[in-house]
């Protein structure tokens, strides 16, 4: 992977490398989920999307250590193949909101979502131990099972995916 691509967030399979299909793909992703990982991919159909990776926060084994630590609930990466191009092309969401006051005395809340490409971090103690949550940690995996399938990784900020 050269600079200029790095820069880009494009990450090439090896060229000796030949691409599976589509639902090859999609089966390699979808075997990432494991129950000592605190993430799942899943299908995107709802968000139309060919997959969603998220955290596992409302899974009963992770909720309660995912929220003590302060991971945010709402992240998640949206993946879309390009089959075509033999390339998946990944996207962040995630919602903020906050609470302000105005010079007057008034409280607001205020909402947005943010897209692009985020990067998700939640790191504290809970009962004496360390915790660290990285959506970095998932994104490799995932650019490592795309590139080694054959297919290109490509991180989306401003057009859609």
């Amino acid at each position: 992977m050269g600079f200029r691509d790095r820069v880009r967030g494009i990450a090439r399979p090896d060229p000796d490398v030949s691409p599976v299909d589509p639902e090859e793909l999609r089966l390699r992703l979808l075997r990432l989920n494991q129950p000592a990982e605190p993430w799942l991919v899943r299908d995107g159909t709802v968000e139309k999307v060919d997959l969603v990776v998220e955290w596992k926060t409302s899974d009963p084994d992770w909720k309660d250590l995912l929220s003590k630590v302060g991971v945010n609930d709402t992240f998640s990466t949206r993946l879309r193949f390009h089959a075509r191009a033999h390339e998946v092309r990944s996207k962040d969401r995630c919602f903020a909101g906050d609470w302000y006051s105005d010079e007057n005395g008034g409280r607001y809340y205020r909402e947005s979502w943010q897209n692009g490409q985020l990067h998700d971090v939640a790191e504290r103690s809970v009962d004496g131990q360390r915790y660290r949550f990285d959506s970095k940690d998932f994104k490799n995996i995932l650019k490592q099972t795309i590139t080694d399938a054959g297919w290109s990784y490509r991180a989306v900020v401003m057009r859609k995916l």
